[in-house]
């Protein structure tokens, strides 16, 4: 954390009883977003230091994201605790916290990034955002850019998928419907190989060396190091993972196989995110905060993902895929 974030930190977190009844007064935020330490490394970008951690309260203010043309304004909660810790004991504590905040706030919806939908999305489907249906707008709308910016044929290659749970089904069902002739789709929790028409969902690493196009979406980026040995030289990897994909993962994908690995986020014009988020851009954006911001305009409205995605794309959302170097 820098000098000046640290100050902001303190300034913040030290009055925001003061200032959360004027914020709530004026109606400052249209939403919020919780997020959490991935890694000994994110506790530098959320909180003063690993030391003083232990002094911090349970949920901080980190952040804001401001969009200048339709003001449609964000604040950025994090949690101390890793995702081990929340979902051991410390979830009704953060449910109760954020509720409360966001009630003085008058804040309607919360966007619970990484592993948190899975975790708090159920105890109060009214306030907090899934994010699946953003989260597939994002990841859909980068294989398209990618696809496009790369000049890669479609109907020739193999697309696979590493993590398919709630999130990794959507984006497999949205594939086969994009037309792609040969998808797999991996998992360790996969019992037995199933093939449906043209896709496989298997547990078997020796299907990723068929694919020319990975796209992650791991609970941990990183969770990929041992299946790297798997890849197919020069794969093109898409990561959608929080804690992102590590630059040793990165550099060793670059070295082993010859592959380039690509953030997938969204942007949206005039819209930043301060301070970044690990391992995105001020200007990037995390599927579920897409979601959210959507929701904000729309109450909800809308039935199935290409609804969404025609509503996103209206208010000037789109997806980027941009190589990590």
């Amino acid at each position: 954390m820098t000098i000046k974030n640290f100050i902001i930190f303190i300034c913040f977190n030290t009055v925001k009883f003061l200032l959360f009844p004027v914020f709530g007064y004026f109606k400052l935020f249209d939403f919020a977003v919780l997020v959490y330490p991935g890694t000994d490394k994110d506790i530098s970008t959320y909180m003063p230091s690993n030391f003083l951690i232990k002094f911090a309260p349970i949920i901080s203010i980190i952040g804001f994201i401001r969009n200048n043309k339709d003001k449609k304004n964000g604040i950025i909660f994090a949690t101390k605790y890793y995702i081990k810790d929340i979902e051991k004991e410390n979830k009704e504590k953060i449910i109760k916290i954020i509720k409360k905040y966001a009630n003085i706030l008058k804040v309607k919806k919360v966007a619970l990034v990484g592993r948190l939908p899975k975790i708090l999305f159920e105890t109060d489907k009214s306030l907090f955002v899934e994010g699946k249906t953003g989260t597939v707008f994002t990841v859909i709308g980068a294989v398209k850019k990618t696809i496009q910016d790369l000049n890669l044929n479609s109907n020739k290659i193999t697309i696979g998928v590493i993590g398919v749970g709630f999130i990794g089904k959507e984006v497999l069902e949205n594939l086969k419907n994009m037309g792609f002739m040969s998808i797999i789709g991996f998992d360790i929790r996969i019992k037995k190989d199933i093939l449906s028409n043209n896709i496989i969902e298997t547990n078997n690493p020796e299907f990723l060396k068929k694919c020319d196009l990975l796209i992650i979406l791991t609970a941990n980026g990183d969770d990929i190091n041992d299946l790297v040995i798997n890849f197919k030289n020069k794969a093109i990897i898409l990561d959608d993972t929080h804690p992102s994909i590590s630059k040793n993962i990165i550099r060793k994908i670059n070295i082993e196989k010859n592959g380039s690995v690509y953030k997938v986020a969204a942007a949206m014009k005039n819209t930043k995110i301060y301070p970044e988020i690990p391992g995105f851009k001020s200007e990037w954006i995390p599927g579920c905060i897409v979601e959210t911001i959507v929701s904000s305009y729309t109450q909800d409205k809308w039935h199935n993902q290409d609804e969404f995605n025609n509503i996103a794309e209206k208010f000037g959302f789109y997806a980027i895929s941009k190589k990590i170097i």
